[in-house]
C-alpha cells in the first residue's frame, strides 16, 4: 500500500507539473504574438504615411531632370550675296567658315509629374523627354576664310543669324541620334530610385508611364 500512495502521489505531482509547463508555454506564446501584434501595429501606426502630394513634392524639388548630355564640336559655312533678278551682283558676296564648340541637355521637366499611391502601387506619370538647354562655347569659336563684299559687308547680325540656323541643325542631328529616347529611359531608372529612396523599402510595385 506504501508503494502504491508513493507511485500514486509522484503521478499526481508530474501531472502537476506538466500542467505548469503547458501553462507557462501557452502564457508566453501569448504574451509573444502580443506583443508582436502589438508591436506591429505601433509600426503601423508610427510609420509615416506615403502619399503622391507628398512624393512629387520631394521629386519636384529638382524640377529639370537632366539625364543625356550631347557635345559636339562642328563646322559651318555661311554666304551672302545680293541677288538682281536671279543673277549675283558683283562685289556683294560676303562669307566666311566658322567652327565652335556646343553642348546639348535632354532630359524632363519634373514640375509637371504627377504620382498616385495606392496601398501596394505607385502610379508616376512622367512628362516627355524635351531638350532641356543648348549652350554654344563662346570662346571655341574659330573664323576661317572670312570675306567681305565691297558692297555688302559682313554684319554681326550675319554672325548671330548664322548661329541660330546652326544650333537648330544640331539640334536636328541631336534629335535623328535618339536622345530623347535615351533621356527618357534614363529619367524613368532615376525618378523609380528616387521613389524607393523616399519609401524606405519595397513594398510598393512603381509603375512609369508617359504623359
Amino acid at each position: 500500500m506504501g508503494i502504491f500512495r508513493d507511485y500514486k502521489n509522484r503521478t499526481i505531482t508530474g501531472a502537476i507539473a506538466i500542467v505548469i509547463v503547458a501553462l507557462f508555454v501557452g502564457t508566453a506564446f501569448f504574451c509573444y504574438t502580443s506583443g508582436v501584434k502589438n508591436a506591429k501595429l505601433v509600426y503601423e501606426a508610427t510609420k509615416p504615411k506615403i502619399t503622391g502630394a507628398i512624393l512629387k513634392q520631394q521629386i519636384m524639388e529638382v524640377k529639370e531632370l537632366t539625364t543625356v548630355e550631347y557635345n559636339y564640336t562642328t563646322m559651318g559655312q555661311f554666304e551672302n550675296s545680293t541677288d538682281f533678278y536671279g543673277m549675283k551682283v558683283p562685289f556683294t558676296t560676303k562669307k566666311f567658315i566658322v567652327s565652335y564648340d556646343g553642348n546639348i541637355r535632354a532630359g524632363v521637366d519634373l514640375t509637371s509629374i504627377e504620382i498616385d499611391v495606392t496601398e501596394t502601387v505607385i502610379t508616376v506619370t512622367l512628362p516627355k523627354a524635351e531638350i532641356l538647354s543648348h549652350e554654344v562655347d563662346e570662346g571655341s569659336f574659330q573664323i576661317y576664310d572670312e570675306k567681305n563684299g565691297i558692297f555688302n559687308k559682313i554684319k554681326l547680325e550675319d554672325y548671330n543669324r548664322f548661329q541660330i540656323e546652326q544650333k537648330k541643325t544640331m539640334e536636328d542631328k541631336a534629335l535623328s541620334s535618339g536622345i530623347l529616347t535615351e533621356a527618357y529611359d534614363n529619367a524613368q531608372n532615376i525618378v523609380r530610385n528616387m521613389i524607393q529612396i523616399a519609401t524606405n523599402d519595397n513594398e510598393y510595385k512603381v509603375i512609369i508611364k508617359e504623359k
